[in-house]
């Protein structure tokens, strides 16, 4: 008995009780209420998703669900030509809808939701685990990982602030990003396989033909991701640095050949393995993408080619698409940076990332030339590469949002955890007191959390828009005339006990050119509405930065906050990230309207009401 407890207890003690604690943190913030806007489908894009899923039928046989002028999974075959997404997210949540019964509009997006929450979650793991793996092929080229960095770095992961807002949405980018990482985790741990020599050398058929089919994975990792986003052949390069170590760890029984040609070699028939299941898997996941169901054929569908151009198209700054106006004066890259350091991440933790960097770039131009060690150091040194291209490109492309460097953040989170790391070093083994320490280190783990914390408070508030609404219902009369602006959401919603009152809402034209014509009509509107409403700041956030273009719609803006219009301000509703002293109704909210639009339209905008003083 005294031995089968030990044994028990001796297991108990095995299990990551830490790494379930980190992921338990991470799936929590992630589906802290799923439901935040009670059903209204606040996300433009999550709702058009919806309508898509819920208008897809499930093909009865392999040979329709592949073709993709027959199935009736492809969005082009059910009204709905314009797509730009990769469909693998939506058939994975159509087929578990189903087996849930909420496959329909008002279910189905919560079932999205939580499957992008559990993607996103999985990072998390994935993280800890690369690390791990890392350890012990770092150790050949004398730099010593310490074993807590995986920790950390999965930690700092678990709370970044835009993967957790992501998560929350039914959108298609935590599915890419979660396949591709737990592809580049596959091809990492083939690496302990190749660098255990006396096993390579004893098996060597069994070691590759494991190596061989973990690229296979690797490679249908690769593919689900590009079928759930096609910007995801940006991570192909990092798979290439998994591979090149892979090859550069093992070594080989003949020496016929020169071990350099060898490793070439080897590396060229890797590559291709890793490139024909990534299509093969693309042709699975996402057939839509191609115009024909043979696998022989790679022709990409005309009506894919088509609806990439004209989104290019829309975004063209020279243009008068709404979404495109805010993108036209932003400073390229230090916007795209700023939202970054500022909102993505928090600055507390692009302290660390940066610091952290500062750390690796030192650590690894020290290491030691030992063979095993030369491909790991390349490779480091060609994530960084990646990483800062990446970076670059993707903050000088003409919409550079926040979600579209989403690929990069299990990069920052482990350069923050190396940097967090090197800080929390450097405290334990300065001459301070000890208790000082201590506060110290929990000063550093605060300050990396604190944004975290006051970001994830606006999903334990009732939504702005649904606040307003409520408002709206109890505060505006019946038949009065409401003024919405165009390519908005409207108000009032219809929420659960709503009395029955008929509210009109009239189109304010404020992205249309500043022309007499528009003006008379708007002031036409003006005359006629009783109340003007601002449901977010995707108006005057974006046309008061061109005035130039808007000249007129911005003065507007600017009398109508001066009180020198016909309007009066009567209320505005918001749920900035705040921080909360506990136990009291103090709190300091972060005022973050000047972030880009999608970091705030759509789970916490700044609703503002007007009255019309001459009404």
């Amino acid at each position: 008995m005294k031995a089968l407890i030990h044994k028990l207890k001796t297991r108990i003690l095995k299990i990551h009780w830490l790494l379930i604690l980190i992921l338990a943190i991470a799936l929590g913030l992630r589906i802290m209420h799923l439901d935040w806007d009670q059903g209204q489908y606040l996300h433009p894009d999550e709702r058009f998703l919806v309508m898509v899923t819920t208008a897809m039928k499930t093909s009865p046989t392999w040979s329709e669900y592949v073709d993709s002028q027959k199935s009736m999974m492809n969005p082009m075959n059910i009204g709905y030509a314009f797509f730009v997404y990769g469909t693998f997210p939506l058939v994975v949540t159509k087929f578990v809808a189903i087996a849930l019964n909420k496959d329909f509009y008002g279910g189905l997006h919560i079932v999205g939701r939580a499957l992008s929450a559990l993607a996103d979650t999985s990072i998390v793991l994935c993280i800890y685990l690369i690390i791990r793996r890392i350890r012990s092929i770092a150790a050949d080229s004398g730099v010593r990982i310490p074993r807590n960095i995986a920790y950390w770095a999965a930690f700092l992961y678990g709370i970044s602030v835009l993967p957790i807002q992501l998560s929350h949405f039914f959108a298609t980018d935590t599915f890419a990003n979660a396949a591709g990482m737990w592809g580049i985790a596959i091809v990492v741990y083939t690496w302990i396989q190749a660098k255990d020599l006396h096993h390579l050398h004893k098996h060597p058929r069994l070691v590759m033909g494991k190596i061989i089919v973990s690229v296979i994975v690797a490679g249908i990792c690769m593919g689900i991701a590009i079928a759930s986003k096609i910007s995801s052949v940006y991570m192909l390069p990092v798979f290439a640095c998994a591979v090149f170590v892979l090859v550069g760890t093992m070594s080989f029984q003949t020496r016929r050949y020169p071990l350099l040609a060898q490793r070439s070699a080897l590396f060229v028939i890797l590559g291709l393995i890793l490139a024909v299941s990534t299509y093969l898997s693309v042709r699975i996941a996402d057939p839509y993408y191609f115009a024909n169901p043979s696998v022989f054929s790679f022709q990409i569908h005309p009506n894919f080619i088509s609806n990439i151009e004209e989104l290019k198209r829309l975004t063209n700054l020279e243009g008068w698409f709404p979404p495109a106006v805010q993108w036209i004066h932003k400073p390229k890259p230090w916007f795209a940076l700023q939202n970054i350091a500022w909102f993505g991440m928090g600055m507390g933790m692009t302290a660390t990332a940066l610091y952290g960097l500062i750390l690796m770039m030192k650590r690894w131009l020290l290491f030691r030339s030992e063979k095993k060690g030369i491909a790991l150091s390349i490779a480091v040194w060609g994530m960084v590469m990646w990483g800062a291209g990446v970076l670059l490109y993707q903050s000088m492309q003409i919409a550079h949002t926040l979600r579209y460097f989403l690929e990069l953040y299990p990069f920052f989170s482990v350069l923050a955890a190396i940097g967090l790391h090197g800080l929390l070093t450097s405290v334990e083994t300065s001459h301070f007191r000890l208790w000082i320490k201590r506060a110290m280190q929990i000063g550093l783990i605060i300050g990396v959390s604190l944004w975290t914390v006051a970001f994830c408070r606006i999903y334990m508030v009732p939504h702005s828009r649904i606040t307003a609404s409520k408002w709206i219902w109890e505060n505006i009369p019946s038949g009065s005339r409401v003024g919405l602006e165009h390519w908005d959401d409207p108000l009032p919603l219809q929420i659960q006990g709503s009395p029955s009152k008929i509210i009109t809402g009239v189109e304010m034209p404020i992205f249309g050119q500043d022309t007499d014509e528009k003006w008379a009509q708007m002031n036409q509107k003006f005359n006629e509405i009783d109340y003007y409403i601002m449901t977010s700041n995707r108006g005057w956030g974006s046309v008061t930065t061109v005035p130039e273009r808007y000249p007129r719609q911005t003065k507007f803006y600017s009398d109508l906050f001066a009180e020198k219009t016909q309007f009066t301000h009567v209320k505005t509703f918001s749920s900035f990230p705040s921080l909360c002293i506990p136990w009291t109704q103090t709190c300091y909210q972060f005022n973050d309207q000047w972030s880009e639009e999608a970091f705030t339209v759509y789970d916490h905008p700044m609703v503002m009401i007007f009255r019309n003083k001459n009404k």
